[in-house]
Parts: C-alpha cells; structure tokens; sequence
C-alpha cells in the first residue's frame, strides 16, 4: 500500500464545506458565526454557559463558562483529575451535559454532535495510530475516512508529513518509531481533514524535553499557518506559558480563572526578590520566615527567594539581614511566573478574580 494506490479504490467523491451555522450571541439573538476572524466583532470557536457534568459522588464539571476566539492556541490548565478531559467530551458531544451548553463553531455540542466532531480533529489518550503499518498508510486510511478526494488526499499527506518532518520516514512501520515520532503522527492524522478546532490531551505526556518542545513548536507553528483553534489539556505549566495565547485554570470541576498568560501572571501581585549574599543560612531563612511583612520564602542554592506581603517595602528585611550578619551582594526583584500563578489558585491563596481569600495562606520552606 502506498500513496495515491490507495487501501481500496474508496470514495472520490468532492468534499463539500461546511454550512455556515447560526450562533447564539449571548443575547438570545441568532447571528451567522463568522467564517474569519473579523475585526468588527469578536469570533469565538468555543463558548460554554454554565457547563456541568455530575457523576455519582463527583461533579466533574461545575458550572464552567468560557469563550476561546478563533486561531488561539488555548491552555487548559488543571491538576490531574481537575476535569480537562470531561470538558473535551461536553464540547465534542460525546457526554450529555447535567446543566448548561457549549457551542464549537457555533453548533450546540448536545444537539448537535455530529456537526461538531465532523469540523474539530481530536487526539485523547489514545493515538489512533494502526503501528503495523507505515505513516502514509495511516494518514491515507484516515484521508478515506473522511471522504478526501483522492488528489486533495494525496496532496494533504505530502503536505503534513513534510511540515512535521516525517516524510523522509514515512515508510517505515510505525511500530518502529519513536514515542516523540508518533505523537507527531497522531496530530497530522488528527488534522488530515484540514479542522478547524483541534482538541489535545496532553499531547506531550511521556515525552523527553527536546521532543515535547519540537512538538509544542509545532503545534504554534501549524495553529498560525492553518488557522486552527487549539484547545490544549495540560497540566505542563512552562509548555503553556510558551505555547498559549490565553489559558484557562481549573480545579475540581470550577473554572478559576481565564486569560492570556500576562494577565494570570498580574493576579499575584505580590513582590518577589532573589536575594544573594554570604551568611544566609537555614537559620536565617527560618529568622526570616517568622517576620510578618513575609509571605513566603526558599532557599535556592546560596540565595534566597522571598515574597513579601501585600504593600511591605524591601528595604526593612534588608536592614534586619544586616543586623543579623548577613553579607548582602545583590538583592533583585523578580517577576511571577505562570507556574506560581496555578500554585496560588491551586492552594486557594488567590481566588479567580485576583482576590485573596484571607483565611488561606500558602507557606513553603
């Protein structure tokens, strides 16, 4: 088997677009869902209203509601068993909400299904992938499925496998490759069909550093050039600080909070310094943590990192690391990381408006 031979002479009949759907602009009006992104008003490829999913003993989903603009790269962000995976499913219909709805390109996920999963490619827990056989053979099985012309099949294949730098493999049996080799694989048969919503579950699970941040690349670099919404679940908070235009936090169901990276980050306001110096022992980290215009503070090899409370000034720790013999050499403040911003709404430290709860506080030594 191989390409344009073809498994069997299948289908060529000419694939017909889409019709364009009516969508719900929040108002209880009907509007055409635009087709690209305009600039007069805003084109949104996933949108959920209160979404809730209950199993026996658990609400996976509670109350969840979102709006992802078309051609954004979107982090889902969430602890194991946070609800990531469930919230795929609603959007792609395959569970029935308990309460609320969701919309994929303007097609209501519960009553419409089969219009939302035929324009959105999907890679969940499993790849898909046949391994006996080679990497044209799948992505032609899959051309097939999907009822490509034969030519705008053959065309579509050359055109992943080379962008996703397999084509000089693409022979091979797949059950030879490498984990790395496959997942990238799993994306183009996931967006053989050309989609215009792609859902991933942590795509980058199991890989080494060097093959998670190629197909991250990857994955910006096709969502740009095609266009394609990517709904991306991950609990990799560097992957998606890198790779999202704007995340989503999640925990036990409840959405957090949601934004682009930057303005996550600006919800934990509070200062953080790195401070380096000779004499700063475990004593003094402990000396340091009992003061109260300090929230938190580390060691990090012969520095330390410390959070100061809300509205406290640098410059009394400094004066009291001196009193108590420390040999200062450079104090440097340093911005939050989305990494700290999940650990802050992880903990309960900062509620999703940016708020602190008050009676929550989040220690580390």
């Amino acid at each position: 088997m191989g390409l344009g031979n073809g498994l069997a002479n299948g289908p060529d009949n000419e694939s017909r677009a889409p019709a364009t759907p009516e969508a719900d602009d929040g108002t209880g009006r009907l509007l055409l869902f635009p087709r690209t992104r305009g600039a007069s008003s805003p084109a949104f490829a996933i949108r959920a209203r209160n979404l809730t999913r209950e199993f026996p003993g658990v609400r996976a989903v509670d109350g969840v509601s979102l709006n992802v603009p078309r051609g954004t790269v979107f982090g889902f962000l969430g602890r194991n068993g946070a609800g990531k995976t469930t919230m795929i499913r609603l959007l792609l219909g395959l569970l029935e909400p308990t309460g609320g709805r969701s919309q994929v390109l303007g097609f209501d996920s519960a009553t419409r299904p089969d219009e939302v999963r035929k324009r959105c490619g999907v890679l969940l827990e499993h790849s898909g992938l046949i391994e006996r056989v080679s990497a044209l053979d799948n992505l032609d099985i899959y051309g097939r499925i999907w009822r490509l012309p034969r030519g705008v099949r053959d065309a579509r294949i050359v055109e992943l496998l080379q962008r996703l730098e397999l084509w000089d493999r693409r022979s091979e049996k797949v059950r030879t490759w490498s984990r790395g080799m496959k997942q990238k694989l799993a994306i183009a048969r996931a967006m053989i069909h050309r989609p215009a919503v792609l859902f991933l579950d942590e795509p980058t699970a199991g890989l080494d550093p060097v093959a998670a941040a190629e197909l991250g690349r990857t994955l910006t670099h096709m969502a740009s050039r095609e266009g394609v919404t990517v709904f991306l679940n991950t609990h990799n908070l560097r992957e998606a600080e890198k790779l999202c235009d704007m995340v989503g936090v999640i925990r036990r169901g409840r959405l957090l909070a949601v934004g682009t990276p930057d303005d996550l980050r600006s919800r934990r306001d509070r200062q953080r310094f790195r401070i380096a110096g000779r004499g700063l022992t475990r004593n003094v980290a402990d000396l340091v943590r009992e003061r109260h215009d300090v929230e938190w503070v580390v060691t990090e090899g012969d520095c330390l990192l410390v959070d100061l409370q809300d509205n406290s000034r640098i410059s009394p720790l400094v004066a009291f690391l001196v009193r108590v013999g420390v040999e200062l050499e450079e104090v440097t403040p340093i911005g939050s990381s989305l990494e700290d911003t999940f650990h802050s709404l992880m903990t309960g430290e900062i509620a999703g408006d940016g708020t602190r709860p008050g009676s929550e506080r989040f220690r580390s030594a």
